[in-house]
């Protein structure tokens, strides 16, 4: 996952709403807003939206009827899967880039300094 200065702007829109359904802001069986609304709310064109949308299908969080809009089908079992996982890396990466970009860290607070080499280059 891109992090929002560098992510698509439809995946900063299928970011969002995969945030509100992981989070239970948006529950099984509600319909998300029509493509139209989101192109108002993002200024954006309704391919942008349209592809956010796809994204979210593929990840079987939202399905699409034509005519009907887009519903959320279901939360998965976020326990073990993919997703999750990668959420929980998201999440770690954006709170390790937070705190190095804020000056909170020192160069021992990391174990294995090889598995940040971003962080560490090598002189």
């Amino acid at each position: 996952m891109a992090n929002k200065e560098t992510a698509y702007l439809y995946e900063q829109i299928a970011n969002s709403i995969r945030e509100e359904i992981l989070e239970g802001h948006l529950l099984p069986g509600e319909r998300l807003p029509s493509v139209r609304q989101m192109t108002k709310r993002w200024n954006c064109t309704i391919g942008t939206v349209q592809r956010a949308y796809q994204e979210l299908g593929r990840q079987g969080l939202v399905a699409s009827r034509a005519g009907q809009g887009t519903s959320v089908i279901g939360v998965p079992d976020i326990t073990d899967t993919p997703l999750r996982k990668a959420e929980l890396i998201h999440r770690a990466e954006a709170f390790l880039l937070e705190v190095i970009t804020a000056g909170g860290w020192k160069r021992d607070m990391f174990m294995d300094e090889s598995a940040f080499p971003w962080v560490f280059p090598s002189p």
